[in-house]
């Protein structure tokens, strides 16, 4: 049973299998209950993942063409209730300008490609903002009703950030899901270096 979680957890790192390890990590931090904190400058953002992430990088496809994405990994971690946690981000180029309806839309496309990469269903969709920032929250039941994947886009300016976790079903809405997707946060254009 294990296993088939495995696969379903690493569905999402399979989307970024061509990624590149990266070296280090720009900036890791360890807090209480060995949480780590990880700070990207360049991504402009900063979370509490419960080790330190795998950081990869490659190009993905989308209904935009081909665009960079940066995506941070965590699969497994000890002494936790959740299988699976990651960060994605990607820069999409006029995404900024969308009107109301052409945003839905954008939010739609993402909602419907998570959907079917665990093939699942949707349990939850609501909008949210953060910081001000167009977003969305969803909850995934996969095909098995095993697995919940609890899925927060936020777009911020061309920068979409995607943050998911997945949770055995018995353990769905534990804390830690809450704690990682809660700590979040959008850096200010004026912490970022000048080069």
């Amino acid at each position: 049973m294990k296993s088939k979680y495995l696969i379903l957890a690493f569905l999402v790192f399979i989307t970024f299998s061509s990624f590149t390890i990266l070296p280090e990590n720009k900036s890791v931090q360890h807090v209480k209950e060995s949480w780590v904190l990880t700070h990207d400058k360049v991504e402009m953002f900063t979370i509490l993942l419960p080790s330190s992430p795998v950081i990869t990088e490659k190009e993905i496809k989308t209904e935009f063409g081909f665009i960079k994405g940066k995506g941070y990994f965590v699969s497994e971690p000890k002494n936790n209730l959740n299988i699976f946690y990651s960060v994605v981000v990607a820069n999409y180029k006029g995404v900024n300008k969308y009107h109301e309806e052409e945003l839905n839309e954008f939010f739609d496309y993402r909602r419907n490609g998570a959907t079917a990469n665990f093939n699942g269903k949707v349990i939850l969709e609501e909008k949210v903002l953060f910081n001000n920032n167009q977003g969305r929250k969803y909850r995934i039941l996969t095909n098995d009703d095993n697995l919940i994947v609890t899925i927060l886009c936020c777009l911020v300016g061309e920068k979409l950030y995607m943050l998911s976790v997945v949770t055995p079903r018995k353990y769905d809405q534990n804390k830690n899901v809450d704690r990682f997707l809660d700590s979040f946060k959008i850096l200010s254009k004026q912490l970022t270096p000048k080069h």
